[in-house]
């Protein structure tokens, strides 16, 4: 899942509001998110405290910055549409701050409003989250833990992907890519991996984004497994290549959240989105050739080509083409050849669509 990131930001641009009646605001560029903010209040070069979606703000620190009415009952920031043009998150002054934190700082000028304090100017780039006490709301997710079990050592979790906003020049303009659809479900991994016991043949296993399920249980994550195809493709790249340590498929499980993709309820299905050898991510083309040897379904490619940042802002908007009326949850947006980056480590970034943004009822992405 992506990081919860509250910078020290250079704003990049000040935009006049789309809207001609709007006297009031205009929209403020940041890295690569747009937020509306009171018209003269900020210049192209001020430097500010960006607070992105998702993030939760305490109360003592939303009363201090003015921001209580326009965040969710929990102190959930929120993306919002003013006049018509999208605004994610909100800029806050830079202000000195200390190793006590905001509530120490608070507690301390509380007592003794003339008390002297050496207070230091965060630098750009800083992350302010931990002194303010941010945190990102997530869903709440329980797991029994009589279904889970010890992780194999070869069982990689899948990268965290990180929002295209918040790293918007890591992928080169031009730059071969291909975009496809992100699903909204569970995130799964399937693998053949040695056994710890040299003696002992190789297990398939199965889990969570984070967990290992014990398998034979009727665990949802059990599904892709349970598909000849998969098996197939796990047996093909594992037991061909003597030495191997593992092989997984990394996919998303859906139909049972909120977007249903036109299944009817109580089913689910699968698609993948990649495979890992032995800890490296396969090329696209090698990942599209492997599966569609073995029958795997993937996630929807919706453009292959130049990178360009407008098109991934249109490929993520719009409705979903996996099945179903209604809108895409986002996109995901990789080199065609497998890359890192110094930043984020692999180049793979996510732009979640506006509309989606906007569902109160939405469920956090679990990627």
């Amino acid at each position: 899942m992506s990081e919860l990131i509250v910078q020290v930001v250079t704003i990049d641009e000040i935009r006049p509001h789309p809207d001609p009646e709007a006297t009031r605001i205009e929209l403020a560029i940041v890295k690569g998110w747009q937020t509306v903010v009171p018209v003269g209040k900020y210049e192209a070069g001020d430097t500010a405290i960006y607070v992105p979606p998702d993030a939760m703000i305490p109360p003592d620190v939303a009363e201090h910055w003015g921001v209580t009415n326009h965040l969710g009952s929990d102190g959930r920031v929120r993306c919002a549409r003013l006049r018509g043009a999208m605004s994610f998150g909100f800029l806050a002054d830079v202000e000195g701050i200390t190793y006590r934190g905001f509530g120490g700082d608070k507690s301390l000028f509380d007592r003794d409003p003339k008390i002297q304090v050496t207070m230091t100017s965060p630098q750009i780039g800083e992350d302010v989250a931990e002194y303010y006490g941010i945190t990102k709301w997530e869903p709440a997710v329980t797991f029994n833990t009589a279904e889970l079990e010890k992780e194999h050592p070869a069982f990689r979790h899948y990268t965290d992907i990180q929002n295209f906003e918040n790293f918007p020049w890591v992928i080169r303009e031009g730059e071969e890519v291909v975009i496809t659809e992100k699903s909204h479900g569970t995130n799964s991994r399937s693998a053949k991996v040695r056994s710890l016991n040299e003696n002992d043949p190789p297990l398939v296993i199965c889990g969570t984004h984070e967990h290992q399920v014990i398998r034979g249980i009727g665990s949802v994550y059990e599904m892709p497994l349970g598909m000849e195809s998969v098996r197939n493709l796990l047996d093909d790249l594992y037991d061909g290549n003597p030495g191997r340590n593992g092989v997984i498929l990394y996919g998303e499980i859906y139909g049972q959240q909120t977007l249903k993709y036109g299944l009817d309820k109580g089913r689910d299905a699968f698609l993948a989105f990649d495979i890992s050898i032995d800890g490296e991510m396969m090329n696209w083309d090698d990942f599209v050739s492997a599966c569609q040897k073995h029958g795997v379904p993937i996630v929807p490619v919706l453009y292959r080509g130049p990178f360009s940042s407008d098109i991934l802002r249109e490929m993520s908007g719009g409705n979903t083409v996996i099945g179903g009326d209604h809108i895409k949850e986002g996109v995901v947006v990789h080199p065609v050849i497998e890359r890192n980056d110094l930043e984020i480590r692999r180049v793979i970034l996510k732009r979640i669509s506006d509309q989606y943004r906007l569902k109160a009822d939405r469920i956090s992405d679990s990627h």
